[in-house]
């Protein structure tokens, strides 16, 4: 059984135990213990949901969510709306930026790569000085990193539902950033997601209120495909209080290079209708970039990508089988590995190279060289039924031709802003 399926059976056990919906539809919420929780799994893994994808059923069903209040303890409470999560901008269609970094001098131990880890990512970002253009100072000191327990302070989630006292919670802070006049706390991804369970960023900014009296600004960074994504968050005192500052995307630039290949010479490329692998149903394609990357070494299954990316099993299988349609991975007995040509692609520094390599792969594909090229000579333009039917003539039926069209859409735009306009 997977940790997803693990969870989902031990939550539904608890709640039948212990009449937990019978309590919330009373009281508004239920408080339950990590030992209580220990009695079928573990509470670390029990008590977790970054994204809303990540939640166990039974609490997607009820509109439900779940956070710390002591260590040791914890409340399930109504999350009308599903407000505990933000949901976060499409970062596709967001053009970065252009940053070439700086250096004092040569580093040898920290190499801009499309695999970084989190920590990695935001410590070439701050060396290189990406976080100084960004937050637009001269200068910042990394002053705490990693996991400590919180000050007490106010959880107040509505009106109707009692004001909590947090204390000795266990909070995680991937970096803390200090300037002259301001704090900087950042929670970092890698790759983006579609929303983003707002405890991560608002239980360390209640800890630093206490501690500083400088301007302090929450900003989740993802890291996808060699672009930094900034979305700036602003919180007020009740929990579900607060909006979207800015968003930003400042793509790395390690060695120029004009793109010659020409789009019409990628279209004149002896094609092909990969076996036994479906028409991708997979939107982001940066995230297709992003699992082969994962890939590299961790091949897994589709519950593991699942995992890592904080969505539902299904969507880690649509990803994986999208890399292997490509060529980008390979898939034997249910696991996902990297191919060839996805180590050469993900292992090339310059964006624009790796993005003209990805395009050259995607249109070496028979149904994508076709719909590009109807899709340029119609002037970047093609309609929803010129696509479901061509996706119909691949043996699907027109309901889940209808299903695949917004990834062929989404890819087609991808291609226009990453290749053919650039």
């Amino acid at each position: 059984m997977t940790r997803i399926n693990k969870t989902n059976t031990a939550w539904d056990f608890l709640f039948e135990k212990y009449n937990i919906l019978e309590s919330i539809n009373t009281k508004k919420y239920f408080t339950i213990t990590s030992n209580q929780i220990n009695e079928v799994r573990e509470a670390r893994l029990m008590a977790k949901f970054d994204t809303f994808e990540s939640l166990p059923i039974i609490f997607r069903k009820n509109k439900l969510n779940i956070n710390a209040i002591t260590n040791g303890e914890y409340i399930i409470f109504h999350d009308l709306d599903h407000k505990s999560f933000i949901q976060l901008p499409d970062y596709s269609v967001l053009v970065p930026e252009q940053y070439f970094p700086r250096f004092d001098f040569k580093l040898d131990t920290l190499k801009f790569r499309p695999d970084m880890s989190e920590s990695n990512a935001i410590d070439f970002a701050y060396h290189s000085g990406l976080l100084y253009q960004y937050f637009d100072v001269s200068d910042l000191k990394l002053t705490t990193r990693g996991r400590l327990f919180s000050n007490e302070f106010d959880l107040i989630l509505s009106e109707n539902i009692d004001r909590f006292k947090v204390k000795g919670v266990q909070i995680e802070i991937d970096a803390g950033y200090e300037g002259e006049k301001q704090f900087i706390i950042i929670e970092a991804k890698n790759s983006t997601r579609k929303n983003f369970n707002i405890r991560q960023l608002f239980y360390p900014l209640q800890h630093f209120k206490n501690k500083t009296n400088k301007h302090i600004r929450t900003v989740l960074i993802s890291f996808s495909n060699g672009i930094y994504y900034f979305t700036e968050i602003k919180f007020n005192l009740k929990y579900y209080d607060y909006h979207i500052l800015s968003n930003k995307a400042l793509g790395i630039i390690i060695t120029e290079k004009k793109i010659k290949t020409k789009i019409n010479e990628l279209l004149g490329q002896e094609t092909y209708t990969p076996p036994n692998i479906p028409i991708p149903q997979a939107d982001d394609l940066n995230k297709v970039i992003d699992t082969t990357t994962y890939l590299l070494s961790n091949p897994s299954d589709k519950f593991c990508i699942a995992e890592y990316f904080e969505f539902d099993e299904r969507q880690g299988d649509y990803y994986g089988n999208a890399a292997v349609f490509i060529g980008l991975a390979e898939r034997k007995h249910g696991i996902f590995k990297l191919s060839n040509l996805g180590e050469k692609i993900i292992q090339i520094q310059n964006r624009d190279e790796r993005n003209e390599e990805l395009t050259k792969a995607i249109l070496k594909t028979k149904i994508f060289n076709d719909l590009v090229g109807v899709y340029i000579k119609q002037g970047e333009k093609i309609s929803d039924e010129q696509i479901i039917n061509r996706i119909m003539e691949e043996g699907y039926n027109e309901t889940t031709s209808n299903r695949r069209k917004s990834t062929i859409k989404s890819w087609l735009k991808w291609i226009s802003l990453n290749f053919i306009n650039i």
